[in-house]
Protein backbone atom coordinates (compact mmCIF):
# COMPACT_ATOMS: atom_id res chain seq x y z
CA UNK A 1 0.00 0.00 0.00
CA UNK A 2 0.97 3.50 -0.89
CA UNK A 3 2.54 5.43 2.28
CA UNK A 4 0.96 8.33 1.66
CA UNK A 5 -2.25 6.70 1.22
CA UNK A 6 -1.96 4.73 4.51
CA UNK A 7 -0.86 7.89 6.13
CA UNK A 8 -3.39 9.92 4.83
CA UNK A 9 -6.23 7.63 5.04
CA UNK A 10 -5.39 5.15 7.02
CA UNK A 11 -5.49 1.12 6.22
CA UNK A 12 -7.09 2.02 3.09
CA UNK A 13 -10.66 -0.03 3.48
CA UNK A 14 -13.63 -0.89 1.23
CA UNK A 15 -16.10 1.83 0.12
CA UNK A 16 -18.60 1.49 2.85
CA UNK A 17 -18.39 3.97 5.49
CA UNK A 18 -20.73 1.68 7.39
CA UNK A 19 -18.53 -1.02 8.92
CA UNK A 20 -16.83 1.84 10.72
CA UNK A 21 -20.03 1.96 12.93
CA UNK A 22 -20.87 -1.50 12.76
CA UNK A 23 -21.30 -3.02 15.86
CA UNK A 24 -21.22 0.36 17.97
CA UNK A 25 -24.79 1.80 16.88
CA UNK A 26 -27.97 0.46 14.85
CA UNK A 27 -28.79 1.02 11.27
CA UNK A 28 -32.55 2.10 10.79
CA UNK A 29 -35.14 -0.57 10.12
CA UNK A 30 -37.21 2.38 8.09
CA UNK A 31 -36.38 5.26 5.26
CA UNK A 32 -36.48 8.43 6.36
CA UNK A 33 -38.51 10.55 4.09
CA UNK A 34 -40.42 9.85 1.33
CA UNK A 35 -38.19 9.74 -1.93
CA UNK A 36 -41.10 10.53 -4.01
CA UNK A 37 -41.88 13.84 -2.29
CA UNK A 38 -38.44 14.19 -2.17
CA UNK A 39 -36.01 16.74 -3.94
CA UNK A 40 -32.58 16.67 -5.23
CA UNK A 41 -29.74 19.48 -4.44
CA UNK A 42 -27.32 19.52 -7.11
CA UNK A 43 -24.94 21.14 -5.03
CA UNK A 44 -24.04 17.18 -3.81
CA UNK A 45 -24.50 15.65 -7.68
CA UNK A 46 -21.42 14.69 -8.83
CA UNK A 47 -17.95 13.08 -7.50
CA UNK A 48 -16.92 13.37 -3.59
CA UNK A 49 -13.56 11.99 -2.08
CA UNK A 50 -14.17 10.79 1.38
CA UNK A 51 -11.34 11.52 3.05
CA UNK A 52 -10.32 10.93 6.78
CA UNK A 53 -7.54 9.53 9.15
CA UNK A 54 -8.95 5.71 8.75
CA UNK A 55 -11.14 6.09 4.85
CA UNK A 56 -10.05 6.76 1.40
CA UNK A 57 -12.94 6.53 -1.08
CA UNK A 58 -14.72 7.96 -4.34
CA UNK A 59 -18.63 8.65 -4.29
CA UNK A 60 -20.42 9.04 -7.51
CA UNK A 61 -23.75 11.43 -7.02
CA UNK A 62 -26.01 11.09 -9.78
CA UNK A 63 -28.97 12.29 -10.20
CA UNK A 64 -31.32 9.30 -11.01
CA UNK A 65 -34.68 11.87 -11.25
CA UNK A 66 -35.75 15.21 -10.01
CA UNK A 67 -35.97 13.52 -6.58
CA UNK A 68 -33.55 10.98 -5.76
CA UNK A 69 -30.38 9.97 -6.57
CA UNK A 70 -28.07 6.77 -7.45
CA UNK A 71 -25.06 6.67 -5.49
CA UNK A 72 -21.89 4.56 -6.66
CA UNK A 73 -18.82 4.38 -4.89
CA UNK A 74 -15.04 2.56 -5.28
CA UNK A 75 -12.30 1.75 -2.69
CA UNK A 76 -8.98 3.15 -3.02
CA UNK A 77 -6.72 0.18 -2.97
CA UNK A 78 -2.96 -0.19 -4.15
CA UNK A 79 -2.79 -2.10 -7.33
CA UNK A 80 -0.94 -5.71 -7.60
CA UNK A 81 2.59 -4.52 -8.87
CA UNK A 82 2.54 -1.04 -6.76
CA UNK A 83 5.62 -0.42 -5.00
CA UNK A 84 5.49 2.78 -3.72
CA UNK A 85 8.68 2.94 -1.35
CA UNK A 86 7.63 3.29 2.81
CA UNK A 87 8.14 6.62 3.52
CA UNK A 88 5.04 8.07 5.19
CA UNK A 89 4.20 11.83 4.87
CA UNK A 90 3.39 13.89 7.71
CA UNK A 91 0.13 16.67 7.82
CA UNK A 92 -0.52 19.32 9.67
CA UNK A 93 -4.23 18.93 9.45
CA UNK A 94 -7.16 17.66 7.52
CA UNK A 95 -6.80 20.24 4.67
CA UNK A 96 -2.96 19.21 4.06
CA UNK A 97 -4.18 15.28 4.33
CA UNK A 98 -7.11 16.15 1.69
CA UNK A 99 -4.48 18.46 -0.64
CA UNK A 100 -1.98 15.31 -0.89
CA UNK A 101 -4.55 12.57 -1.52
CA UNK A 102 -5.66 14.97 -4.27
CA UNK A 103 -2.16 15.50 -5.75
CA UNK A 104 -1.10 11.58 -4.79
CA UNK A 105 -4.62 10.70 -7.16
CA UNK A 106 -2.92 12.96 -10.35
CA UNK A 107 0.28 11.80 -9.95
CA UNK A 108 -0.33 7.71 -9.65
CA UNK A 109 -1.64 5.70 -13.09
CA UNK A 110 -4.57 3.59 -12.50
CA UNK A 111 -4.00 -0.24 -12.45
CA UNK A 112 -1.78 -3.01 -11.63
CA UNK A 113 1.29 -0.36 -11.25
CA UNK A 114 -0.59 1.97 -9.13
CA UNK A 115 -4.06 3.01 -7.88
CA UNK A 116 -7.01 1.28 -8.02
CA UNK A 117 -10.44 -0.14 -6.97
CA UNK A 118 -11.62 -3.53 -6.09
CA UNK A 119 -15.35 -3.06 -4.31
CA UNK A 120 -18.47 -1.71 -5.61
CA UNK A 121 -21.24 -0.36 -3.06
CA UNK A 122 -24.50 1.57 -4.95
CA UNK A 123 -27.52 3.41 -3.12
CA UNK A 124 -30.67 4.93 -3.98
CA UNK A 125 -30.43 8.37 -1.90
CA UNK A 126 -32.86 10.70 -1.09
CA UNK A 127 -32.75 14.00 1.52
CA UNK A 128 -35.56 15.37 3.29
CA UNK A 129 -35.66 17.67 6.26
CA UNK A 130 -37.43 17.08 10.03
CA UNK A 131 -37.24 19.15 13.01
CA UNK A 132 -35.28 21.82 10.74
CA UNK A 133 -32.43 19.31 10.22
CA UNK A 134 -31.69 17.78 6.98
CA UNK A 135 -31.22 14.45 6.90
CA UNK A 136 -29.67 12.19 3.74
CA UNK A 137 -31.01 8.09 3.43
CA UNK A 138 -28.81 5.65 1.75
CA UNK A 139 -31.17 2.81 0.61
CA UNK A 140 -28.61 -0.22 -0.24
CA UNK A 141 -29.27 -1.27 -3.79
CA UNK A 142 -28.80 -5.25 -4.61
CA UNK A 143 -30.21 -8.66 -3.13
CA UNK A 144 -33.72 -10.49 -2.83
CA UNK A 145 -35.64 -11.95 -0.90
CA UNK A 146 -37.90 -15.52 -1.72
CA UNK A 147 -40.19 -13.32 -3.69
CA UNK A 148 -38.16 -10.99 -5.78
CA UNK A 149 -38.69 -8.32 -3.93
CA UNK A 150 -35.36 -5.91 -3.53
CA UNK A 151 -36.47 -4.29 -0.14
CA UNK A 152 -33.46 -3.91 2.12
CA UNK A 153 -33.54 -4.96 5.57
CA UNK A 154 -32.04 -1.41 7.04
CA UNK A 155 -31.33 1.82 5.71
CA UNK A 156 -28.67 4.24 6.61
CA UNK A 157 -29.92 7.67 7.94
CA UNK A 158 -27.64 10.55 8.38
CA UNK A 159 -27.53 14.08 9.57
CA UNK A 160 -25.86 16.13 6.49
CA UNK A 161 -24.45 19.63 6.98
CA UNK A 162 -23.06 21.44 3.52
CA UNK A 163 -20.52 23.57 4.40
CA UNK A 164 -19.00 25.58 2.05
CA UNK A 165 -19.01 25.45 -1.52
CA UNK A 166 -17.11 21.89 -1.99
CA UNK A 167 -17.56 19.95 1.47
CA UNK A 168 -20.40 17.97 3.46
CA UNK A 169 -20.29 16.41 6.44
CA UNK A 170 -22.78 13.01 7.53
CA UNK A 171 -23.24 12.22 10.76
CA UNK A 172 -24.90 8.78 11.48
CA UNK A 173 -28.20 8.88 12.96
CA UNK A 174 -27.91 6.28 15.96
CA UNK A 175 -31.06 4.45 16.26
CA UNK A 176 -31.73 7.06 19.19
CA UNK A 177 -28.60 6.45 21.81
CA UNK A 178 -29.87 5.92 25.17
CA UNK A 179 -33.23 8.10 24.38
CA UNK A 180 -36.30 6.53 25.46
CA UNK A 181 -38.73 7.79 22.97
CA UNK A 182 -36.99 5.69 20.74
CA UNK A 183 -37.23 2.29 22.47
CA UNK A 184 -40.91 1.06 21.23
CA UNK A 185 -40.79 1.95 17.80
CA UNK A 186 -42.03 -0.44 15.10
CA UNK A 187 -39.35 -2.27 13.00
CA UNK A 188 -41.02 -3.84 9.95
CA UNK A 189 -39.27 -6.55 8.52
CA UNK A 190 -38.54 -7.54 4.83
CA UNK A 191 -42.30 -9.23 4.73
CA UNK A 192 -44.36 -6.08 6.08
CA UNK A 193 -47.00 -4.70 3.77
CA UNK A 194 -46.17 -1.44 2.01
CA UNK A 195 -49.27 0.15 4.55
CA UNK A 196 -47.25 -1.55 7.78
CA UNK A 197 -44.01 0.12 6.26
CA UNK A 198 -45.42 3.54 5.79
CA UNK A 199 -46.68 3.38 9.21
CA UNK A 200 -43.31 2.51 10.98
CA UNK A 201 -41.73 4.96 8.65
CA UNK A 202 -44.33 7.96 9.78
CA UNK A 203 -43.75 6.86 13.66
CA UNK A 204 -39.93 6.84 13.20
CA UNK A 205 -40.54 10.59 11.81
CA UNK A 206 -42.52 12.06 14.47
CA UNK A 207 -39.81 11.02 17.17
CA UNK A 208 -36.72 12.31 14.78
CA UNK A 209 -38.90 15.05 13.97
CA UNK A 210 -38.94 15.84 17.78
CA UNK A 211 -35.42 14.98 18.62
CA UNK A 212 -33.25 15.87 15.63
CA UNK A 213 -31.13 18.83 17.78
CA UNK A 214 -30.28 16.51 20.05
CA UNK A 215 -26.44 15.60 19.60
CA UNK A 216 -27.36 12.57 21.04
CA UNK A 217 -28.87 10.83 18.68
CA UNK A 218 -26.09 11.29 16.54
CA UNK A 219 -22.49 9.16 16.46
CA UNK A 220 -19.50 11.78 17.48
CA UNK A 221 -17.36 10.91 14.42
CA UNK A 222 -18.16 12.70 11.08
CA UNK A 223 -17.47 11.04 7.40
CA UNK A 224 -16.37 14.26 5.64
CA UNK A 225 -16.89 14.42 1.58
CA UNK A 226 -14.65 16.84 -0.53
CA UNK A 227 -15.55 17.77 -4.05
CA UNK A 228 -13.69 16.42 -6.21
CA UNK A 229 -11.32 18.62 -8.77
CA UNK A 230 -12.14 18.95 -12.59
CA UNK A 231 -9.04 17.83 -13.33
CA UNK A 232 -9.38 14.62 -11.77
CA UNK A 233 -12.63 13.59 -13.59
CA UNK A 234 -10.93 11.55 -15.78
CA UNK A 235 -8.81 9.47 -13.47
CA UNK A 236 -11.71 8.91 -11.02
CA UNK A 237 -13.68 7.72 -13.95
CA UNK A 238 -10.78 5.11 -14.76
CA UNK A 239 -11.03 4.06 -11.06
CA UNK A 240 -15.04 3.03 -11.32
CA UNK A 241 -14.26 1.27 -14.19
CA UNK A 242 -11.95 -1.05 -12.08
CA UNK A 243 -15.18 -2.39 -10.71
CA UNK A 244 -18.14 -0.73 -12.86
CA UNK A 245 -18.44 -0.65 -16.46
CA UNK A 246 -20.01 2.43 -17.84
CA UNK A 247 -21.51 2.33 -21.31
Amino acid sequence: MTPGLRSAAGALMMILIIPIFAGLLACMPVPVGDPEKSRIDPFFSGIWLLASEDQAALYFLQPYDKRTWLMVGVDLAEGADADFGDEEPEFDDEADRVAYLFDFLRKTPVGPEGVTSTSTAIFKVWRTKLGGVSFMTWEPVGGFDAAGRQRPEYWWVWKVEQIGTDRFELYLCCDGGELEAFDDLPEPGTDATAKEMDKARRAWERVLRKHAGNPDIYAEETSVFYRLPADLTAKASALFQQTVEFE
